[in-house]
């Protein structure tokens, strides 16, 4: 009875909690999965488990979220010093962004290898005095704020996230031992 009941209202529930607002490159269709899949796991049975296992949800995404900003913060730094290094300017680009030149080419193989020959771009790149460990350093470094401000954020929605499962799981806990005794009085 309780789920039928839980499965009614489950609509109104979730439209107390909206959805993220998504960002241009994310799919609502990913936090869709996700969303199904951390509910099956969780498998809230009252009102007050859904809400806040939804509340968990949000959470996830949120640091799936930060994880992915924060490499591509990484990636674009990447992208920038190595296109000055093979245009020969060294790891310091004289002006932010990413050029679109064969050095730009190269380093776009640099970051994501599928996109061509990678052991010949790191090649030339060692000819010219560099690894590709020295310009990802080099990368972190320049964007060590950005990296820095996404990892506080992780580290508190990890904490957050630590917390309201533990929350969670005394509900559920309680919940069982109340529907134990109601089961025990039927008897």
């Amino acid at each position: 009875m309780a789920l039928i009941i839980l499965s009614a209202l489950e609509t109104e529930v979730e439209e107390l909690i909206p959805r993220p607002k998504f960002f241009p490159d994310e799919n609502p269709k990913d936090y869709d999965r996700l969303h199904k899949s951390l509910m099956s796991d969780l498998a809230p049975e009252t009102h007050y488990q859904r809400a806040l296992a939804t509340s968990l949800v949000l959470l996830e995404w949120e640091a799936i979220r930060h994880r992915r900003l924060r490499e591509n913060a990484i990636n674009l730094a990447y992208l920038e010093i190595a296109g000055s290094v093979f245009r020969g300017q060294g790891v310091e680009p004289p002006s932010p962004g990413v050029i679109r030149d064969a050095a730009s080419l190269k380093a776009e193989v640099l970051v994501f290898p599928e996109k061509g020959d990678h052991a010949k771009v790191v090649s030339q790149l060692a000819t010219l005095g560099y690894s590709p460990s020295d310009l990802l350093s080099r990368a972190y470094h320049r964007c060590g704020k950005v990296i820095e401000s996404h990892e506080n954020r992780l580290a508190e929605i990890e904490r957050r996230k630590r917390y309201l499962y533990e929350d969670y799981q005394r509900l559920k806990a309680k919940n069982q031992r109340r529907v134990e005794k109601e089961r025990q009085r039927e008897r």
